[in-house]
């Protein structure tokens, strides 16, 4: 079968009836159709089924300025989307952060294993900040649900109430929590 595959031409492939096929031979066919034949042949959409093919199908369109051919909605949600990815890092770091200087403020016998995590966490939060400068704006918009979090979250760690930890953060976001030289104490 794969040699059958290898010998039809192009526009032999693409009337291929490729809905009794195995996946293995999907994918052989796939290779040499173009990927929107093979979407349309298996009555789904490309994005659904490939989305570095519906990427760069997308991308080829915008290239030769065909903009009448693009998928305009799911390409809209993905431009929504890659800013969300960045949101979503810069909220993971700050949550971090501020759970280990939380764990660092109320666990002292334990500090040395969060040194390595606050300095590291810091220096994430700065290349996003400094890559995408918005999300300097973001992240003091997010600090007190980020805190709520890695309130939880250190008290989940360290065995310690929740009720130990305050209610809002204790922290100044520039002058404490993104400075490398602050570390809280009691």
């Amino acid at each position: 079968m794969t040699e059958e595959l290898n010998k039809k031409s192009d526009e032999d492939l693409a009337n291929f009836d490729l809905s009794n096929r195995t996946e293995q031979k999907l994918s052989l066919a796939s290779n040499r159709i173009a990927p929107k034949v093979v979407a349309e042949k298996l009555d789904f959409s490309l994005y659904e089924k490939d989305f570095v093919a519906w990427s760069d199908e997308q991308a080829l369109l915008l290239e030769q300025q065909r903009y009448e051919e693009l998928d305009l909605a799911n390409l809209v949600e993905e431009v929504k989307d890659l800013g969300n990815r960045h949101r979503d890092a810069i909220e993971i770091q700050l949550t971090r952060l501020l759970m280990h200087l939380l764990k660092w403020h109320y666990q002292e016998e334990k500090r040395s294993s969060w040194l390595g995590t606050i300095k590291e966490a810091r220096k994430q939060i700065g290349r996003l900040i400094r890559k995408y400068p918005v999300l300097a704006v973001h992240i003091e918009t997010v600090l007190p649900e980020c805190y709520m979090d890695a309130k939880e979250d250190a008290a989940d760690e360290t065995g310690l109430p929740l009720k130990i930890f305050p209610l809002a953060c204790p922290y100044w976001l520039k002058d404490q929590v993104l400075n490398p030289n602050f570390l809280p104490t009691k």
